[in-house]
């Protein structure tokens, strides 16, 4: 059975003669969907949003990475120790799950010694023996749902910028200087919006007008591996 994407409701006030969005008025969920962005690794980003479509080079050190012969890298390190790291960071939205990592280490062949290393055959210090390779997967804790930062069923106001902040009238009022020019569009945020609003905040301070309003962006299908 195929994996249920998370989608989100947004109620986005546009400017219609600007063409541009004003604000977004949004539930707990899309500002915990924001803050999660801030928690994922650099590496995982990219892999997110398609290297080869990455604006500046960071999509070209991730390639670079990828085919890189692993006898360049230190025994106790690989690839996946660089582009896919580990988090506990889960964002439905993204259909972005933690994965478990196996690790490599070496332990002394005498259990009383108690002695491991992340090395390769690495000396035990008690009886100078070499010691034997091993392995074992690493799983972080296991969460019911996603992580959860603001509470709820309070109601944001989110910027065109993605700045965040308790919606109120007199906020509001300091944003918009003419109500009759305003237009209500509510919008709906899955995978694929998900993924442009992360790669456009890269690009332009005016996200939600982007990727809500303007042409789509480039490199948001997602990954396929």
């Amino acid at each position: 059975m195929a994996q249920k994407v998370a989608v989100l409701k947004l109620k986005m006030m546009v400017d219609v003669k600007a063409k541009k969005v004003v604000f977004a008025e949004s539930g707990k969920e899309f500002v915990d969907f924001l803050f999660d962005i801030m928690n994922l690794p650099l590496a995982t980003v990219v892999k997110l949003l398609n290297a080869k479509d990455m604006v500046g080079c960071l999509g070209e050190l991730y390639k670079s990475i990828e085919t890189l012969d692993t006898g360049y890298f230190e025994g106790n390190q690989n690839k996946d120790s660089v582009l896919k790291p580990s988090t506990a960071v889960v964002v439905p939205l993204l259909s972005l799950k933690e994965f478990p990592t196996t690790i490599k280490y070496s332990k002394c062949k005498v259990p009383a010694h108690k002695c491991i290393s992340d090395y390769p055959s690495a000396i035990c210090p008690v009886c100078r023996s070499e010691m034997s390779e091993s392995s074992f997967t690493y799983v972080t804790p296991k969460t019911s749902s996603s992580n959860t930062y603001v509470k709820g069923p309070a109601t944001y106001m989110v910027m065109d910028n993605l700045a965040v902040k308790p919606m109120s009238i007199a906020l509001i009022k300091s944003h918009v200087e003419d109500f009759d020019k305003l237009e209500e569009k509510e919008v709906q945020v899955g995978l694929q919006e998900g993924l442009a609003i992360l790669k456009a905040s890269f690009e332009t301070d005016m996200v939600l007008t982007n990727v809500f309003l303007g042409k789509k962006i480039k490199g948001c299908k997602p990954s396929s591996s």
